[in-house]
């Protein structure tokens, strides 16, 4: 039998309260079935896209764009590209490294992905500048110092490639086709390259004949076969090049040695007809 008490508490409970938790209650499973049903899409339309990705999408085409070297289906083939291979499974990485190291004259490769079926890849070519004589053999050198070719003397480096300058670098202690070559003194790496890049863009390049960047404190070049210039260090290069090349307007047909280890005492001394290799 119910005591007084128990019969007290069954007397105070309160219905709305009741009816809120069982409101609750139903708000918490419709919550929980919209979020199984929210999950449940996503999941299906993942499911969606991944065989669609996977029976789609695959390589029909594939582009190059910048070549000036060699030919298209030759890089195709190096690329190792499979056709009705999935395009979102190339890897960009491989093929990259897989062509430039069979074809130095190409720098950098850019794959880029075409829906619905087609690779392109975008070329960034080097350009032969200068030959350089190592051991006996006449390496091919781009204006930034990357071996593309080699070639047994200087006479099939000119023939080869013609308008190619005749570079005296420093000593190297490692050049490899498709690399930058390695001197002795890795610190006269990044000036060599300046000086040759600033070279290449002067109005003096096309006749240079010889490039003499042996000793980065006396840099000389043979223009013509018939002017000798010592330019001295890197300092001012840039104005020294055009102040070169403001003299060699002066004087014309006339050979001899122009000075401009400094800009503001450079001077110009006429020859009797001497040539310089």
């Amino acid at each position: 039998m119910a005591s007084s008490k128990e019969k007290k508490e069954k007397r105070n409970i309160d219905p709305e309260k009741g009816l809120e938790r069982v409101r609750k209650k139903r708000t918490r499973m419709t919550v929980n079935r919209r979020l199984l049903t929210v999950l449940t899409v996503i999941l299906l339309a993942a499911v969606f896209a991944v065989l669609v990705v996977a029976l789609f999408f695959r390589v029909s085409e594939v582009r190059v764009v910048g070549n000036t070297h060699y030919n298209d289906q030759d890089i195709i083939d190096a690329s190792g590209i499979e056709y009705k291979k999935n395009i979102f499974l190339i890897d960009s990485g491989n093929v990259a490294s897989s062509i430039i190291s069979q074809f130095p004259f190409i720098k950098t490769v850019r794959l880029s992905r075409q829906v619905p079926s087609t690779i392109v890849l975008k070329l960034e070519s080097d350009e032969a500048l200068f030959y350089t004589d190592i051991a006996g053999e006449f390496f091919i050198i781009s204006r930034d110092m990357r071996v593309v070719g080699i070639e047994k003397s200087a006479e099939d480096a000119e023939k080869r490639y013609p308008g190619t300058k005749r570079l005296v670098t420093p000593a190297v202690s490692e050049a490899v086709v498709g690399r930058e070559i390695v001197f002795v003194r890795e610190s006269y790496a990044d000036e060599v390259r300046k000086l040759a890049a600033s070279l290449s863009a002067s109005e003096v390049f096309e006749g240079v004949t010889t490039f003499d960047v042996s000793n980065k404190f006396a840099v000389r070049l043979i223009y013509g076969h018939k002017i000798k210039a010592t330019l001295g260090d890197a300092s001012d290069f840039d104005l020294k090049l055009r102040f070169l090349n403001e003299i060699i307007k002066d004087v014309g047909d006339k050979g001899g040695m122009v000075d401009l280890d400094t800009v503001e005492m450079g001077y110009f001394i006429p020859s009797d007809g001497e040539s310089y290799d």
